[in-house]
C-alpha cells in the first residue's frame, strides 16, 4: 500500500471541494450583490416599490408574483443556486379597471406595454454583470483549490 493514500483521497474528495465550496459562495453572493445594485440603479426614479423588491436568495424560493433571471448555478451544483429576482406581490398592477387580471410591474417596466416604451433595468444588468461575475468565480474555484491541496 502506498504511504498517505488515505490522506490524498481525503484531500481530493473533502478537503479541496469544501474550500472550493466556500469561495465560490463568497463569489456568488459578490456578483448577485453586484446584479442588484446594477438593476437598482437602472430602474426609474419613480418605481420606488419596485426598486425596494429587487434581491437575491440562496435557492429558488422567491417571493410570490415575483420574476426572476434564473437560478445562477456554477456546474448545475443544486447546493449552489442563487435567485435574482425582481417584483413581488405588492408591485402587482390591474391591467383593466374592470378586470381582476394583474401584471407585474417589472415586466411591463423591462419589456414596455402598447402605451409604455421599454424601460430594461433587469436583464441589462445581469448581461452587465455577466463576464466579471464568471470570471470572479472562476478565481474563485481556483483559490479554493490551492487553498484546499495546501
Amino acid at each position: 500500500m502506498v504511504e498517505g493514500l488515505r490522506a490524498l483521497r481525503r484531500k481530493f474528495k473533502v478537503t479541496i471541494p469544501r474550500a472550493v465550496e466556500r469561495h465560490l459562495k463568497q463569489a456568488m453572493e459578490v456578483f448577485a450583490d453586484k446584479v442588484v445594485a446594477s438593476a437598482e440603479s437602472f430602474v426609474p426614479e419613480k418605481e420606488g416599490d419596485l426598486k425596494n423588491s429587487i434581491g437575491w436568495v440562496w435557492g429558488t424560493n422567491i417571493p410570490s408574483g415575483a420574476i426572476s433571471l434564473g437560478g445562477v448555478s456554477p456546474g448545475g451544483n443544486d447546493r449552489l443556486v442563487i435567485t435574482i429576482f425582481a417584483g413581488d406581490e405588492s408591485t402587482m398592477v390591474s391591467v383593466r379597471p374592470d378586470s381582476d387580471f394583474k401584471l407585474q410591474n417589472a415586466l411591463m417596466q423591462e419589456f414596455g406595454t402598447e402605451n409604455m416604451p421599454a424601460n430594461p433595468f433587469f436583464f441589462v444588468s445581469y448581461r452587465l454583470n455577466k463576464r466579471g461575475g464568471l470570471s470572479g468565480m472562476t478565481r474563485a474555484m481556483k483559490r479554493g483549490i490551492k487553498e484546499g491541496s495546501r
